[in-house]
């Protein structure tokens, strides 16, 4: 967070002006009014650990070491600051993502009380292009997921051809990423 507020102002004054509406702003009188939403962290999965199957107990969302911080106006989520560790310093990288920001505040608009209780990370699948959210219920035992698709990763399935749920548990989804790494690796050969 101490990242996101030293960087934002810096990631803000780069929006060129008549630009402000590709980053979620209406004008650049929205800026005073900027906050910061609760970061999400950014989880991925290595491919080769579900190359083989997977177990129900296996952890396979590996931290990335990166946050998205959302940038809010009046609650309302307008786009996404990425803070990543560079040198062993959390510092902010990056920043836009309008589009997923707004996706990201429907969906916790839309599904609150599905998040209610539970963790919210962004699992994404770098070589599928795809992002989905990580919904973990900590309040049991064993830690229960539950995990979303946005657009990306809905436009993804579609286009492989697997029909798209609302909601995955670890066991439904893997076996359709494993088939798309796969068909991924296949591509790039």
């Amino acid at each position: 967070v101490a990242a996101a507020r030293e960087g934002v102002a810096r990631f803000l004054d780069m929006i060129p002006v008549g630009s402000e509406a590709s980053y979620g702003f209406n004008n650049r009188g929205e800026f005073g009014n900027v906050g910061l939403g609760t970061p999400i962290a950014v989880v991925s999965i290595v491919p080769d650990s579900i190359k083989n199957g997977i177990r129900e107990d296996q952890n396979i969302f590996v931290p990335v070491n990166e946050w998205r911080v959302p940038i809010t106006v009046n609650g309302e989520m307008r786009a996404l600051l990425t803070v990543a560790k560079v040198g062993g310093t959390w510092k902010a990288v990056d920043f836009g993502a309008s589009g997923l920001a707004s996706e990201l505040g429907k969906f916790m608009k839309d599904r609150a009380m599905d998040i209610a209780g539970r963790r919210v990370e962004l699992l994404r699948l770098y070589q599928l292009h795809s992002d989905f959210l990580l919904l973990t219920d900590t309040t049991q035992a064993a830690a229960k997921e539950n995990i979303c698709p946005l657009t990306s990763a809905t436009m993804m399935l579609e286009r492989n051809g697997q029909a798209v749920k609302s909601v995955y548990s670890k066991a439904t989804l893997l076996p359709l990423i494993r088939e798309d790494f796969g068909r991924e690796a296949q591509n790039e050969q």
